[in-house]
């Protein structure tokens, strides 16, 4: 209805990040894809027929769960190859000044007005994101070349394991 009503011809979505009522999903990772593909597939199939494009957001069912049919429906509305992925979050910036790159996978820090853009975006990249990903090791996950080679981190950092 939304689409529809606001015109809506493009929509950013994050599918899989365990957050809110989801929380307890973090240690199912394998399972909580399982239990989501099928909704985000319809999900896709509906945006194909009202003729929308989608962004994907890095909170997403990693490649190896879908058939080659699958990704090339998924391709489809999303405009590129649904293929392994890292993400390069953005900074977001709370209302209370903290910063994140990732939502639910760790707590804000505080601003430090000290920071250049680089410079900040390179420390949460190395002190948050990346270790993060090296522990999104969960499930079908834990022997998987393309995480261990850094070409997949493995589904939303959320369901990291603690350091």
């Amino acid at each position: 209805e939304a689409v529809d009503n606001y015109e809506i011809k493009n929509i950013r979505l994050s599918v899989v990040s365990p957050g809110g009522i989801y929380t307890d999903w973090r240690t199912k990772k394998h399972e909580y894809f399982i239990k989501m593909k099928p909704i985000f597939l319809d999900f896709i199939k509906i945006v194909k027929e009202k003729k929308l494009g989608v962004t994907l957001d890095c909170g997403h069912i990693p490649a190896c769960y879908f058939t080659k049919e699958e990704i090339d429906l998924i391709s489809s509305v999303s405009g590129k190859k649904y293929e392994l992925f890292n993400c390069t979050p953005v900074m977001d910036i709370t209302p209370d000044l903290q910063i994140t790159t990732c939502f639910g996978a760790y707590d804000p820090i505080p601003l430090n007005f000290d920071w250049n853009l680089t410079g900040l975006h390179r420390y949460l990249t190395y002190h948050y994101s990346i270790p993060k990903a090296l522990n999104n090791n969960q499930d079908k996950c834990t022997k998987c070349k393309n995480l261990q080679n850094f070409q997949c981190q493995g589904g939303c950092l959320a369901f990291s394991s603690p350091e």
